[in-house]
C-alpha cells in the first residue's frame, strides 16, 4: 500500500506536496530547470549542503550574505526538501515532548536551549485523574473546559501547600456558552433536585446510599431523600434506569425551572438602539451602516414566539423618538429639544412589538441613512438619551445599544477631550483609562436592579472617552464593538460592522440572569473578574448574559480539605428568548492532593495566562497601567521560581533556567499578555486611551481557549501548508485541519513565502517580494507580486486547491472563535506603509518590538529576578 498512487487517499497525501515543491521553488516553469531559491542554495540540496540565510531582514533591503547553518531542520515541504514523513514527524514532536510525562513535574524545560515550543498549546487539556468510583456511573460525561476551566488539574489539601507552591488558583466560566461544532445539545431536564441544607443541584458525583433511597451530597455531606419520581419517567410514563438520567451521566445539563424561580412573568427579549446622528456621524457615514446591519437583523432576532421588541431613538443636540403604529407604516418622528429634563411622546408608541410593527421598522430602517445628510450639529446628548432609555424599558428591562462616532459633549454626562500624546509612558496615562464623570456611575446604579444591559458599538475617528463609557457595560454584563477609522466608503469596514452586528442580534441571550458558585468546604472565591455586578459573595447578578462572555475567580483555601476529591459547581438561573426559565448547571470534580509534586502535574498553562491577564485588567481599572505588568512580570517569576529539589529537577547547563514541562510556555504567554493592546508599554509611541479601554474589556470577556488566540496569533506559511491542513479530519470529516502553528518571530519571515497571521480581532497575509507567481495567481488570481496593494484584501475563492484550502483555514479558525469577531483581512506587502508593517509587527511576540523586550530577553530579565 505505502508503493501505491492510485486511489483518492493517495492523491490527497502526493498533491499538497507537489503544490507546495511548485510554490515553494521561485521561477519554476514547466519543463524548466529548477533555479536556485531566493534563500541562496539549491533547491534540492541535501541537509549537510545547505548554508541559509539569516531570514530577519528589513524590507527593502538585500539580503545579508549566507551564513553556514549545516544540520539545521525545517518544517515539513520546506524549499530545498523533500517532504518528510508525516508518522515520522509525529513521532519526533512525541519524543521532544516526552509523551509519557508530558505532564510530569519532574520533566523539565530548559528555557533558554531554543525557540518556544508554540505548537504543543494546540495539546488537549491536562487530563484529570479521579480516584476510581468518584462518579455515580462510570459513564458519565465530565465537565468540558469549554464551561468552566481550572488553572489546576487538581487541588492542594491547604493554604500552606498552595503558597508554597506559589501556583495562580483560580476558575474560568463560561456559563452560557453555546454548543461548538461537532457537539451534541446540552441535554435538558424537566425535574429538580436539589441538597436541601447547601442547594446543590444532582451531579454524577453524588452517591446513593441505604438501598439507593437516599443520595449524598458531594458538597456538603447530607443525606437526602431520593425523590419518588426518579426512577419513572413521567413523560414517558415508563420506568427509566436512574444511572441513565441526564443529571448523573453529564457534568453540564439544562433544568427547566418551575414558577417559584420566577419573581415575575418572564422577559422579552428586548432592544433599544440610541444611534448618533450628529456630524460626526453622518461624516464617517455609520448611520446608514447602522440602519442597514439592524434592518437586515430583524429576522435574526431571536423571536420564536413574537414576544421581542425594539426601539429607536437618533440623538445629536436633540433627542428623536420615533411613533411607530401596526396600523401604518410611516414612523413619525418625534424631537425632544428639552435636554434637561426629557419628556417621552407617546410612550405606547416608542417600544413596540418587532412582529406587530415590522412594516413602519423597516421603513423606518431604510430611510435612516438619509435623514440626516445635511446636519451640521455637531452636539451628542448621550446622558439625556440613556435616561430616556431607562424610563422606557425600566419596567421591563432589556438591551440599550449605544450607536456613536462622537464624544457625548450636552448636558449630562458631558464629557470633554482628555487625551494628551505626552502622557504615554507615565503615571497620568493611567488617569486617562479611568471615568472623567461621575454621571455615568450613577447611572448604572439606577439601573442595576433594572435588569437593564448597555453595549456599545463605536465608530469613532477621534476621541470619544470610552473609558469614561465602559462601565456601563463592563458592570451591566454588557460588550464593546471598537471600529477605529471607520469610514462607510471602505467595503471592508462595511462587512466587519454587518458581520458583527449580525451576530450580535441573533445570538441567543440569557435575559435576567443571575450567577452561583458553589465550591466544597473550605473552600472560598475572595474576588471575581469580568463584565459583571457582583450582588453578594457568591452570586453575581447579569442582566444580560452573552454566550461570548466568560468570568473569572480566584480560589482560596480557608480550612484544610479533607477527603480525595474537591467539587465546585456553578448555576446561571436565566430567562431564555422564548421565555422560559432554566437553570444551566455546571459541575467540576477535582482531586485533592497533598505534594507540590502534584500540582504541578496539572498546570493549566493557558487557564493560567487568561486569569492572569483578566486580574491585570482589573488592576489597571483601579490601580496604575505599571503597577498591573510589574504584578504580572512578578507573579510570572514567582511561578517559575520553584523549589527544583522539591520537583526533582536537575539544574542542567549553567546558566539555562530549568522549569517544569508544564510551565514551559509560561514566559511566551506572559510576553504576549505584556505586548498586547491593553497592557502595552507605551513609553515613546502613543496608544489612544480608547483602544487600550477596548482592549482591556476583550481581556475581561474572552474565554481562555479565545483569549490565548487573542494572546498568541495563530501564524501559519500558506505557501508550504502541510499536506494535511485545510483538509477534513479522518476522526472528525465535519473538521478542518489546521497546520502546525509557527513561532512569532520575524525570522519565520521569508523573501519567498506567504503567510497567515490570526489573532481574533485581527488578520493578516504577509507576502515577500520573491513570492512565487504559481502561488499569487493560485491564491489571489494575479500574476506578479506588484499587482498586489497593502491594505484590505477581500481574498477570492478560486477553483485551485490551494484556495480551496485556505479559505477552510480561516472559516475554521472563525468557528473557533464562535464568529464573535469578523476582521478584515489586511494584505502586508514586504514593502508595505510603515503603520501597517508595525501593526503585523506588533503580534511577533518573540521579536523585540514597541520598545519592549524580545522572547530571549524577556527570558533573561526572568533569570535575573530569580536570581
Amino acid at each position: 500500500m505505502s508503493g501505491s498512487t492510485s486511489g483518492h487517499g493517495a492523491r490527497r497525501r502526493l498533491y499538497p506536496e507537489q503544490i507546495t515543491s511548485a510554490y515553494t521553488q521561485p521561477n519554476a516553469q514547466a519543463g524548466a530547470p529548477p533555479l536556485p531559491s531566493s534563500a541562496g542554495y539549491p533547491p534540492n540540496a541535501a541537509p549537510s549542503q545547505i548554508t541559509q540565510a539569516p531570514q530577519f531582514f528589513v524590507p527593502g533591503e538585500a539580503p545579508a550574505a549566507p551564513v553556514p547553518n549545516p544540520g539545521h531542520q525545517r518544517s515539513p515541504a520546506s524549499p530545498g526538501y523533500a517532504a518528510q514523513d508525516p508518522m515520522a514527524s509525529l513521532s519526533n514532536q512525541f519524543g521532544n515532548m516526552g509523551f509519557s510525562g508530558a505532564h510530569n513535574a519532574g520533566a523539565a524545560s530548559a528555557l533558554l536551549a531554543g525557540p518556544p515550543e508554540i505548537w504543543t498549546l494546540e495539546q488537549p487539556l491536562p487530563p484529570v485523574v479521579l480516584p476510581p468510583q468518584t462518579a455515580a456511573t462510570p459513564h458519565y460525561v465530565p465537565c468540558d473546559g469549554k464551561h468552566m476551566r481550572s488553572t489546576l488539574n487538581c487541588v492542594p489539601n491547604s493554604a500552606s501547600l498552595l503558597k508554597k507552591s506559589k501556583l495562580l488558583f483560580g476558575i474560568t466560566f463560561t456559563p452560557f456558552k453555546t454548543d461548538d461544532e461537532g457537539e451534541s445539545p446540552l441535554p435538558v431536564v424537566h425535574d429538580i433536585v436539589r441538597c436541601r441544607r447547601c442547594r446543590t443541584y444532582l451531579n454524577p458525583y453524588v452517591r446513593f446510599t441505604d438501598g439507593g433511597y437516599k443520595w449524598l451530597c458531594n458538597l456538603c455531606n447530607l443525606k437526602n431523600e431520593v425523590p419518588a419520581f426518579f426512577d419513572y419517567d413521567a413523560y414517558q410514563q415508563v420506568p427509566v434506569d436512574r444511572f441513565q438520567r441526564p443529571e448523573l451521566s453529564h457534568s453540564v445539563v439544562e433544568y427547566v425551572a418551575p414558577a417559584q424561580y420566577m419573581s415575575r412573568p418572564p422577559q422579552p427579549p428586548v432592544y433599544v438602539f440610541i444611534i448618533d446622528v450628529s456630524h460626526d456621524a453622518v461624516k464617517n457615514g455609520s448611520i446608514g451602516v447602522m440602519a442597514q446591519a439592524i434592518l437586515e437583523s430583524l429576522d435574526r432576532i431571536p423571536n420564536t414566539d413574537g414576544r421581542a421588541m425594539v426601539c429607536f431613538i437618533t440623538v445629536d443636540s436633540a433627542l428623536h423618538f420615533y411613533s411607530l403604529t401596526p396600523e401604518g407604516t410611516e414612523p413619525q418622528m418625534l424631537v425632544v429639544p428639552d435636554l434637561d429634563d426629557p419628556f417621552l411622546p407617546y410612550p405606547n408608541q416608542l417600544l413596540v412589538n418587532l412582529s406587530e410593527c415590522r412594516p413602519a421598522i423597516d421603513a423606518l430602517l431604510s430611510r435612516l441613512g438619509e435623514m440626516f445628510l445635511g446636519t451640521t450639529a455637531t452636539g451628542f446628548a448621550l446622558g439625556p438619551a440613556l435616561q430616556s432609555a431607562k424610563r422606557l424599558i425600566q419596567h421591563i428591562g432589556g438591551k440599550i445599544i449605544v450607536c456613536h462616532s462622537a464624544l457625548p459633549n450636552i448636558k449630562a454626562g458631558a464629557l470633554k477631550n482628555r487625551e494628551d500624546v505626552k502622557a504615554a509612558g507615565t503615571a497620568k496615562e493611567s488617569d486617562l483609562l479611568k471615568p472623567a464623570d461621575p454621571f455615568y456611575s450613577s447611572f448604572i446604579q439606577q439601573v442595576l436592579g433594572l435588569q437593564i444591559t448597555v453595549d456599545f458599538f463605536v465608530f469613532a475617528s477621534g476621541y470619544v472617552d470610552l473609558a469614561s463609557l465602559a462601565p456601563l457595560a463592563r458592570t451591566s454584563g454588557g460588550s464593546i464593538y471598537m471600529y477605529p477609522g471607520f469610514l462607510s466608503t471602505r467595503p471592508e469596514d462595511v462587512n466587519q460592522v454587518m458581520s458583527e452586528m449580525k451576530r450580535f442580534l441573533s445570538r441567543d441571550n440569557g435575559w435576567e440572569a443571575v450567577f452561583r458558585i458553589r465550591a466544597s468546604p473550605g473552600i472560598r472565591f475572595p474576588a471575581y473578574y469580568g463584565h459583571h455586578f457582583l450582588r453578594s459573595t457568591d452570586l453575581l447578578a447579569l442582566p444580560n448574559v452573552s454566550p461570548d462572555h466568560c468570568y473569572a475567580a480566584d480560589v482560596a483555601l480557608e480550612n484544610d480539605l479533607a477527603g480525595p476529591v474537591a467539587f465546585f459547581q456553578s448555576a446561571l438561573l436565566y430567562t431564555s428568548s422564548n421565555g422560559e426559565r432554566r437553570i444551566r448547571v455546571a459541575t467540576l470534580a477535582l482531586p485533592i492532593v497533598s505534594q507540590v509534586r502534584d500540582l504541578f502535574r496539572g498546570i493549566d498553562q493557558v487557564a493560567v495566562a487568561a486569569l492572569l491577564a483578566k486580574k491585570a485588567a482589573d488592576r489597571v481599572l483601579s490601580a496604575k497601567l505599571e503597577d498591573a505588568r510589574k504584578a504580572v512580570e512578578f507573579k510570572t517569576v514567582d511561578m517559575l521560581n520553584v523549589d527544583r529539589a522539591e520537583l526533582g529537577l536537575i539544574n542542567g547547563t549553567l546558566g539555562q533556567i530549568p522549569v517544569p514541562r508544564s510551565l514551559n510556555l509560561l514566559p511566551l504567554l506572559t510576553l504576549g499578555i505584556l505586548k498586547g493592546d491593553a497592557l502595552r508599554s507605551a513609553t515613546g509611541v502613543h496608544h489612544p486611551s480608547d483602544l487600550r479601554t477596548a482592549a482591556l474589556a476583550q481581556v475581561l470577556t474572552l474565554p481562555p481557549e479565545i483569549l490565548q488566540t487573542y494572546l498568541l496569533a495563530k501564524f501559519y506559511p500558506l505557501h508550504e501548508l502541510s499536506p494535511e491542513a485545510g483538509l477534513p479530519s479522518d476522526q472528525a470529516p465535519n473538521l478542518t485541519q489546521l497546520p502546525p502553528p509557527l513561532n512569532l518571530s520575524s525570522e519565520k519571515l521569508a523573501r519567498h513565502g506567504v503567510f497567515l497571521l490570526y489573532s481574533v480581532t485581527e488578520q493578516y497575509v504577509w507576502m515577500g517580494r520573491d513570492a512565487h507567481p504559481n502561488l499569487l495567481r493560485d491564491l489571489f488570481s494575479v500574476g506578479s507580486y506588484n499587482e498586489l496593494t497593502s491594505g484590505p484584501l477581500r481574498l477570492p475563492q478560486l477553483d485551485t486547491d490551494i484556495s480551496r484550502r485556505v479559505h477552510a483555514i480561516l472559516a475554521r479558525l472563525a468557528a473557533l472563535t464562535r464568529h464573535a469577531f469578523a476582521p478584515t483581512l489586511q494584505l502586508v506587502k514586504e514593502d508595505a506603509p510603515a503603520q501597517l508593517r508595525s501593526q503585523f509587527h506588533a503580534h511577533l511576540v518573540e521579536d523585540k518590538n514597541m520598545n519592549m523586550m524580545s522572547y530571549q530577553q524577556f527570558l533573561g530579565f526572568i533569570r535575573e529576578k530569580m536570581q
